[in-house]
């Protein structure tokens, strides 16, 4: 992937298989019998993937992506502390056995909406993490 992606994405592995074209939001699809979803059309979806795990997430080269939606991701990326994205890829995220990409979604969502509006950076990556239930947590801590 390159020396100018920042050392956190760069340890997400690559789609050994071409992933669908375009997948409407959060729309799960299979590749090789595991289920997947396109976790890179924004912020908060990033982080939801990054809080459950990047060890569950996948990227795949993409030419596609227009330069303001990159900016808009990098933009909320920055306000939860984590580091802006390489350009030209598309990333994923493994959907566990047992629970549902909705599941995923709401305990992310819910866990933004408890927040306090002034907490931003590594305190709210902190808050967020800390009421995702450890049912979501448990494939990525084994």
């Amino acid at each position: 992937m390159g020396s100018t992606v920042p050392i956190l994405w760069s340890s997400v592995p690559v789609l050994e298989k071409s992933p669908p074209g375009r997948v409407k939001a959060y729309e799960v699809f299979e590749i090789d019998g595991r289920a997947y979803w396109e976790c890179g059309r924004s912020g908060p979806d990033l982080v939801a993937a990054f809080l459950i795990g990047i060890s569950t997430m996948r990227c795949y080269e993409a030419a596609d992506q227009s330069t303001a939606e990159e900016a808009g991701i990098d933009a909320a990326l920055r306000r939860f502390g984590l580091p802006e994205l390489p350009p030209g890829f598309r990333w994923f995220q493994e959907v566990p056995d047992g629970v549902s990409l909705s599941d995923l979604v709401e305990a992310t969502e819910s866990a933004i909406a408890r927040l306090q509006p002034a907490v931003t950076g590594r305190a709210t990556l902190d808050a967020i993490s800390a009421t995702i239930s450890p049912r979501l947590r448990k494939h990525h801590n084994g």
